[in-house]
């Protein structure tokens, strides 16, 4: 997903995100080099992000799109 790079940089620098990143190295790519800036979530590692409680603008704004995310894939994609 595309993100601002500033609410990347932002996202990056929070304690809950950065424990999700060690936990889940292969899981999580962060693009801030190149346009377009980007995050890039496997599946499996989306739970963990939902559930996390830090209600920073950056991490409420991932959130709130991976729920309309959710909401627009079919079941079959959510196993």
């Amino acid at each position: 997903m595309q993100m601002p790079l500033i609410d990347l940089g932002c996202l990056c620098l929070l304690p809950d995100f950065r424990q999700l990143l060690a936990r889940f190295p292969r899981h999580i790519k962060v693009n801030m080099v190149f346009t377009p800036y980007c995050l890039a979530l496997r599946w499996q590692v989306v739970p963990f992000v939902l559930a996390t409680r830090n209600q920073a603008p950056a991490l409420e704004k991932l959130r709130r799109s991976l729920r309309a995310s959710l909401a627009q894939q079919p079941l079959k994609l959510l196993r």
